[in-house]
């Protein structure tokens, strides 16, 4: 499938109906100030639902009639675009938190999307280095008197020891290393 066929133009959100731009507009402030969820995070739920309300016909202009029919045949149309099965997952996620959002909220009677079944993901097993690749990375920084090299060593070391992303490194602050215990508290991902 060419790049031209998978990338459909998304319709701008002051393209939806009134009620459904309010809506989201007050769901993507409810998903950053309660869920504290990442600006890209946001994003992308708000593509997603953009092009989720956009597919929905004379529904967008009232939510409350929203069916489980309409999001099996958004996750289809995901599909016909060449979206991959984690994408539409993505796009599936994002649907059932604004429908549970729109139940909370009583602008939707039941949480339609409850019963939808996620796309199945593919699997890669993840590649991993050998013991002499690791030793090498490990000892690369290895000039004992420069303090980048020991930091570099240190980064190295939590890094291969705790599995934690480079991001959740990046925010570790001096407090949330308690050296009397030998612990790191890692604020990540959720």
């Amino acid at each position: 499938m060419s790049a031209s066929t998978r990338k459909q133009p998304l319709p701008p959100a002051s393209s939806l109906p009134i009620e459904s731009r309010r809506h989201l507009r007050a769901f993507l402030d409810y998903l950053q100030v309660e869920c504290g969820l990442a600006l890209n995070t946001r994003l992308a739920y708000r593509r997603d639902l953009c092009r989720f309300i956009s597919g929905l016909g004379e529904t967008a202009g009232d939510l409350a009639r929203l069916t489980t029919t309409d999001v099996e045949r958004f996750l289809r149309r995901c599909h016909d675009e060449g979206l991959s099965a984690s994408s539409t997952g993505r796009a599936l996620a994002a649907v059932r938190t604004f429908c549970r959002y729109l139940v909370v909220n009583r602008a939707l009677a039941r949480d339609v999307s409850a019963v939808v079944v996620p796309p199945k993901k593919w699997r890669r097993l993840p590649a991993v280095l050998g013991d002499e690749h690791v030793r090498r990375i490990l000892s690369a920084p290895s000039d004992e008197q420069d303090a980048h090299a020991l930091r570099d060593r240190a980064i190295l070391t939590l890094l291969y020891a705790t599995g934690m992303r480079a991001s959740e490194l990046a925010g570790l602050g001096v407090r949330d290393v308690n050296f009397n215990l030998g612990i790191v508290r890692v604020m990540g991902k959720g």
